[in-house]
């Protein structure tokens, strides 16, 4: 019986342990020309080796990123954006991959608000990888 109680004691103690940096709430919409796009991904890869943070891009164009679990949000850092959504070309509906410039960086702040808004143009400097 005591080395259950004691195990129990340790198991909360260490509930409140740290196992490195934690992610903090990131939001924000992804738009195209001004116009909200109403569906995709928006993908962050950590320039300081954390994992990366996905976001799904809602009808309005809002994004929620989520790293370990459902919308957490990303760990604090240095990040490099794609966005990944369905655009109509013609009568075709493409897959396209939007990626900034390589000094296009987004930064999630340890605190504050973490609101990232993101335009996605090719008119400012991304580039479109399109997929069938």
């Amino acid at each position: 019986m005591l080395v259950l109680f004691l195990g129990a004691i340790l198991g909360l103690a260490c509930c409140g342990c740290s196992q490195g940096p934690q992610p903090v709430h990131v939001s924000g919409v992804a738009t195209q020309d001004g116009v909200p796009l109403k569906s995709g991904k928006v993908v962050l890869t950590s320039l300081d080796g954390h994992p990366p943070a996905v976001g799904q891009i809602q009808a309005d164009g809002a994004f929620v990123l989520s790293t370990f679990r459902p919308y957490d949000g990303a760990i604090p850092g240095r990040y490099r954006v794609a966005v990944t959504t369905d655009l109509q070309q013609g009568n075709r509906k493409l897959r396209a991959t939007f990626h900034p410039g390589r000094d296009f960086v987004v930064t999630v702040e340890e605190e504050g608000e973490n609101h990232v808004p993101i335009e996605v143009s090719r008119a400012s400097g991304w580039r479109v990888t399109t997929e069938k």
